[in-house]
């Protein structure tokens, strides 16, 4: 594939309970957005089904050849 995706922002991140060594970390990622190389991304982090933390991501996509 030859890509390389770079965080842009978090918004609105909510961190609502610690997360501890051995506990078990569940990601749950949604597609809001996609134009042309950039995109739209919320997520959510579970613990024993109860959400440990909240964001809202945005990233690029871009050639690992490219220079940013």
């Amino acid at each position: 594939m030859g890509k390389t995706a770079y965080l842009g922002a978090v918004k609105n991140a909510k961190f609502r309970q610690m997360v501890k060594p051995g506990d078990v970390l569940k990601l749950e990622i949604t597609m809001e957005k996609v134009k042309a190389n950039m995109g739209i991304v919320e997520t959510a982090a579970l613990v024993e089904g109860k959400k440990v933390c909240t964001a809202q991501l945005m990233f690029i996509v871009e050639n690992r050849d490219a220079k940013i």
